[in-house]
């Protein structure tokens, strides 16, 4: 059984194609496949004869944050936007990863912890605010 780095090239309701590095394609049902197949998704193909079998490559859903990245700022910011300070300390976290990717790495609790303090500042600050 050989296995194929591909990719997704089209998704309709009942099929998927999938284009293969030599730029060959082929098509696999909707339902043999254990994923929810989106355009450009990467995949590994295993094959024996004529049966085919599709499973998704997980990649990284980490963005790649550039060095000068400031996140007390950034922070502060959404948080002052939140303007709501029941959800202040819960959405921290939430927020971060949204923007940046889950899970949180260990070379990342730095960043998160600034983050995090200036986000609740700038959610009391903007609560504040609002309130005058």
């Amino acid at each position: 059984m050989a296995q194929k780095k591909a990719t997704i090239i089209k998704v309709s309701d009942d099929k998927v194609s999938i284009g293969m590095e030599d730029g060959s394609f082929f098509d696999v049902s909707r339902k043999e496949l254990n994923f929810l197949p989106s355009i450009g998704d990467e995949v590994s193909v295993f094959s024996n004869g004529d049966m085919k079998i599709v499973s998704k490559l997980e990649t990284s859903t980490k963005k790649i944050l550039p060095k000068e990245q400031n996140f007390q700022n950034y922070g502060y910011e959404n948080g002052f936007m939140l303007k709501d300070r029941t959800l202040c300390f819960d959405l921290a976290e939430v927020d971060y990863t949204a923007l940046y990717g889950a899970p949180l790495t260990a070379g990342e609790k730095s960043n998160f912890r600034e983050y995090k303090a200036s986000y609740q500042k700038g959610c009391l600050d903007g609560e504040n605010a609002a309130g005058e």
